[in-house]
């Protein structure tokens, strides 16, 4: 998924620890969520500015869908100054290799297993379910 401002009509900076909120679903018993902050350049550049991730099991029941349940992703804190125009973006996915090792989703050893499974995955955005990013803008 990916989500992105509007051009920027004015300097946005951001400074500190950046984290995200998601309510997820998942149709493995072990996955990755993966979160960046990204800067987009009015020419289409885009430029990584920070990222996390999360790797962990899910509870699931005679292979259903995990029930929707809130996960919280660290990203490396981070001091960018987004200039006029350019966009804030971000870019949530279940992989972000060759960064960080693959992950099969059967919660087997990832260097050795031989049988990776495809994950579904669902982020819910709802009043009760209000999955989001937790972005430091200093005020002008």
């Amino acid at each position: 998924m990916i989500y992105s401002t509007e051009p920027l009509t004015t300097d946005a900076e951001v400074t500190g620890p950046v984290s995200a909120t998601l309510y997820v679903e998942t149709t493995v018993v072990n996955t990755d969520f993966t979160v960046k902050l990204v800067d987009v350049h009015p020419d289409g550049k885009v430029f990584n500015v920070s990222d996390g991730i999360l790797r962990r099991p899910y509870s699931k029941a005679d292979g259903a869908v995990a029930a929707a349940e809130p996960i919280t992703i660290e990203l490396w804190p981070t001091s960018m100054l987004f200039k006029q125009g350019h966009r804030i973006r971000i870019e949530v996915s279940s992989s972000n290799f060759p960064r960080h090792d693959r992950n099969t989703n059967t919660g087997r050893d990832a260097a050795t297993d031989d049988s990776p499974v495809a994950a579904m995955q669902t982020i819910h955005h709802s009043s009760q379910q209000l999955s989001s990013i937790l972005l430091p803008i200093v005020p002008r």
